[in-house]
């Protein structure tokens, strides 16, 4: 009987051994390992009302709708619109981009979208593929990525005249900010492709205008997308970062459960490494051209205060002025901006400075074209 004690105990220390040295190289070599865990279910704390995810009620939450967005390939987003209470004063949709873990349902998030629902704001909160009722293709940067697109085309639809706030905790931050700068320069390009082809198009129009109708309704659609793609980038007002990371690489490497593979060189900074270019928010944020605000807490012990202040800085170095880092007292990683009243009131002000600056804009710039129209007619 100790023989076979014995055996076990050896078998067992072999395989622990050979999983602890074998597991920095399936994060370096293997893909579709590294994203099954990184952005998926691999990730989670399971409970008992995740089987209730499409009904809203049962996680507390009031005046709460489920829906579902449809992908291709018959995939599937979940997603809640939690609806402002009261007479909010601005016409603003929070669209919240979550961490890495289980699913949009969990209690510190639901607390969030119940605290900024009572503030007057409207909040969507949805699960990218490969996390709670979401389903598809295996979750990857470029699916979750995809996901923000379909979401923000389904708020575009929904709420035509409301701006939006975009939102990213933790993983999430890397989404958002991803999302955004692919969408800002997507509206770049087109702007640039238009000035450039705009004429030859006009021309090659007319000359075909017969042969190729169906072109044509190409055309227009083609120009539909480019139109709601710059309406879909004109209504973002700002971005608000929570408990962000540098990159994922260096999140990583922040990350108390890695420390762990440190121990031997042949180990060490392997997992990091497997998620190098991943989400690279120090590169991509300076570039944005919309308000900033990052709110870490000074005792997050998940992803360290220092990740905000490189982002704070690097904006700085590369001359982004609308950037702002406000560091809460407390709130640990995940409850800062509902807990720690000093970021309340800073994240409020944000809101409120940006969505009242972005009305003013909008109203000088139609009264202006409302005169220049006055003068053509008078003219």
């Amino acid at each position: 009987m100790l023989i076979y004690i014995v055996y076990l105990l050896s078998f067992l220390l072999t395989f622990l051994t050979s999983l602890y040295f074998c597991l920095p190289y399936l994060f370096l070599y293997w893909q579709t390992f590294r994203n099954r865990f990184l952005f998926s279910g691999m990730i989670n704390y399971p409970s008992p009302a995740d089987k209730h995810i499409s009904k809203p009620d049962k996680f507390g939450l009031r005046n709460t709708v489920n829906h579902t967005i449809t992908t291709e390939k018959g995939g599937k987003i979940g997603l809640w619109e939690v609806k402002a209470e009261g007479n909010p004063e601005e016409l603003l949709v929070i669209l919240y981009c979550h961490g890495a873990s289980s699913n949009r349902g969990k209690p510190h998030r639901v607390e969030f979208y119940q605290y900024y629902q009572l503030m007057g704001h409207t909040v969507i909160a949805f699960d990218y593929r490969g996390f709670g009722d979401s389903k598809g293709s295996r979750a990857s940067e470029v699916s979750v990525v995809a996901d923000c697109w379909k979401v923000m085309e389904w708020v575009t639809d929904k709420y035509p005249d409301h701006r939006v706030i975009l939102w990213g905790h933790s993983l999430g931050s890397g989404i958002a900010t991803k999302f955004l700068s692919e969408l800002q320069e997507d509206c770049d390009m087109n702007q640039d492709e238009n000035e450039s082809d705009e004429n030859q198009k006009k021309c090659d129009k007319i000359k075909n205008q017969e042969s190729d109708t169906n072109q044509g309704i190409s055309d227009v659609k083609s120009q539909s997308n480019i139109a709601k793609t710059r309406t879909m980038l004109d209504k973002i007002l700002g971005l608000v970062l929570e408990s962000a990371f540098v990159s994922a690489e260096e999140g990583a490497k922040s990350f108390p459960g890695v420390a762990y593979w440190n121990y031997f060189k042949i180990t060490r900074d392997r997992i990091p490494r497997s998620l190098a270019n991943i989400f690279p928010t120090v590169d991509l944020l300076p570039s944005l051209r919309v308000p900033v605000l990052l709110v870490h807490a000074l005792d997050d012990a998940t992803l360290p205060h220092v990740h905000s202040e490189v982002l704070f800085e690097r904006c700085c170095v590369k001359g982004k002025k609308d950037v702002e880092l406000y560091s809460a007292a407390t709130g640990q990683h995940r409850y800062t901006s509902y807990r720690d009243q000093g970021a309340v009131i800073k994240i409020r002000m944000f809101i409120v400075q940006t969505y009242w600056k972005d009305a003013h804009a909008r109203f000088a710039k139609e009264r202006e074209e409302r005169k220049e129209k006055s003068e053509s007619i008078e003219f």
